[in-house]
């Protein structure tokens, strides 16, 4: 999977994925007790990579393609406005200062240049729109095949992170902050891995990465 074709998660995003919790309060099992009193059940822990989990559910086709679409239908809209001034541009260029009519054209094309840079605004509104619709779906896709992998496998509590032991993908400052953001474990020797149950429930493929990723 390409990493062209993935979506840049925002430093926001990625601590709310690094310090969120995805499943369930692990003090609400309770146990019983000889003194009637209760007793909080014993702790059994998973981590999952949810980072790379939304990358690559946000690049599978049910969200690649309607996101593919409304980008295009936004860039027709822009490109017939371009070709629209290109038109009123060569009408300009061929008519004199004296006839009446290239003030009629130029004050058009002055409203269709209006006309394009409002669409430019609203097309990159519109479209991180989107984008940030899909994001919150797809988080929410994980936390429901998260929970399931965690019900399954008796956990208690499940961590979001990424192993601190895995690759950076940092080219600048912010990009290296979002990485350590993304790691809140630093010793994980009781924690289960679970990415891997979590993407067969989602029906996607993650790329090979380092061991502990």
């Amino acid at each position: 999977m390409a990493r062209a074709h993935r979506f840049t998660v925002t430093l926001t995003l990625a601590m709310g994925i690094a310090l969120g919790l995805l499943a369930r309060n692990p003090f609400s099992r309770a146990v019983a007790d000889p003194s009637g009193s209760a007793q909080p059940a014993a702790l059994k822990i998973a981590t999952v990579n949810t980072y790379d989990l939304l990358a690559a559910l946000l690049d599978a086709d049910r969200y690649a393609t309607p996101r593919t679409e409304n980008e295009q239908s936004w860039l027709d809209k822009i490109k017939d406005l371009a070709e629209a001034l290109q038109s009123l541009e060569a009408r300009i260029g061929i008519l004199s200062d004296q006839e009446p009519e290239k003030k009629l054209l130029i004050d058009q094309y002055q409203q269709k240049q209006a006309e394009r840079q409002k669409t430019l605004a609203q097309a990159r509104q519109e479209t991180d729109a989107f984008k940030a619709k899909q994001i919150g779906k797809a988080f929410a896709e994980i936390l429901a095949a998260a929970d399931a992998v965690a019900d399954e496998g008796g956990f208690t509590l499940v961590i979001s992170r990424r192993s601190p032991t895995s690759p950076w993908d940092s080219v600048g400052v912010n990009s290296a902050i979002q990485e350590i953001l993304a790691r809140p474990l630093l010793r994980e020797t009781a924690a289960q891995e679970i990415t891997g149950p979590v993407a067969e429930k989602l029906g996607i493929t993650l790329e090979d990465k380092a061991e502990g990723q």
